[in-house]
C-alpha cells in the first residue's frame, strides 16, 4: 500500500500561510493535494498539519485530517523525515501498514499526476531500494560559482576548475522541493547514511520554483499562466 504525505505546518515565516495562499483562486496546497488524487497511486493522502485552519481549508477541499500532528513536530527545527516517519509509526499503531510513502510538498503549483507516476515508476524499476527525489539540473556549472565578500565583492569559490571547459565538467542537480519516495521499511530501520544516495526524477526547469519569497510566489503564478 502506498502512502502520500504533504506536510503543511502553520507557522511559515517569510510568507504567513504560505501553505494555503491564494494560488490562481485555489488554495496552493490544493494543487499538490489533486496532483496526489489525480495520479491515482496512494490508498491514503496524509496532510500533516498542526493548524486548525489548514486543517478546515482541506476538508473543504475534499480530504480528511486522519490526527493532526503533535507540536513538538511542528517547530522550525525538527526534520521533515522525522515528521514522515512519526506519521508511519501513526497509522501502525491505528493497524495500517504502508510498502512506500511519498512526501509531497504542498507549494508545488507545477508538480503534475504525470510526475508522481513516473518517479513512482523509477522507484520500482529499482526494487525500492533507494529513495526517489525530485530534481533539477544547475543552469550553470556550480564550479563557476562566486562567493560573495565584503564591500559588494565576489571571489571565485573553486580555484582549481576555472580554466576547465564547461562541457567537461559533470552535471549537478539540486533538489527541487516537489516530492520524495521512500520505502517505508527502508526508511524506519535507517541511519543517517540512509539519506544519501538517491534515484533522481528529473524536472524540467520550467517547472521549478522554490516557493520561499513573494518574488517566488508571483514568479510561480507567472509560470502558472504560461504553462
Amino acid at each position: 500500500m502506498r502512502l502520500a504525505i504533504v506536510p503543511a505546518r502553520g507557522g511559515s515565516k517569510r510568507i504567513p500561510r504560505k501553505n494555503i495562499i491564494e494560488f490562481h483562486g485555489r488554495p496552493i496546497i490544493y494543487y499538490a493535494l489533486n496532483a496526489a488524487k489525480t495520479s491515482g497511486l496512494f490508498e491514503k493522502i496524509h496532510i500533516s498539519t498542526d493548524d486548525h485552519e489548514i486543517g478546515d481549508v482541506v476538508k473543504n477541499l475534499g480530504y480528511e485530517i486522519d490526527f493532526f500532528r503533535d507540536p513538538p513536530l511542528a517547530d522550525d527545527f525538527t526534520p521533515l523525515l522525522d515528521v514522515v516517519k512519526w506519521v508511519i509509526r501513526q497509522y501502525k499503531r491505528q493497524g495500517t501498514r504502508y510498502d512506500s510513502v511519498t512526501l509531497i510538498y504542498p507549494c508545488s503549483p507545477l508538480l503534475r499526476a504525470s510526475d508522481l507516476l513516473r518517479g513512482h515508476e523509477i522507484f520500482n524499476r529499482k526494487n525500492r531500494e533507494l529513495p526517489v527525489v525530485s530534481v533539477a539540473r544547475f543552469p550553470s556549472p556550480v564550479e563557476r560559482a562566486f562567493l560573495g565578500g565584503e564591500d559588494d565583492t565576489i571571489c571565485i569559490e573553486n580555484q582549481e576548475e576555472v580554466l576547465t571547459r564547461t562541457q567537461d565538467l559533470p552535471d549537478r542537480y539540486y533538489d527541487t522541493g516537489n516530492f520524495a519516495i521512500y520505502s517505508c521499511g527502508a526508511l524506519l530501520s535507517s541511519n543517517a547514511r540512509f539519506k544519501t544516495r538517491f534515484l533522481k526524477y528529473e524536472m524540467p526547469r520550467s517547472r521549478v520554483v522554490d516557493i520561499d519569497t513573494p518574488e517566488d510566489l508571483e514568479y510561480a503564478k507567472s509560470l502558472f499562466n504560461l504553462l
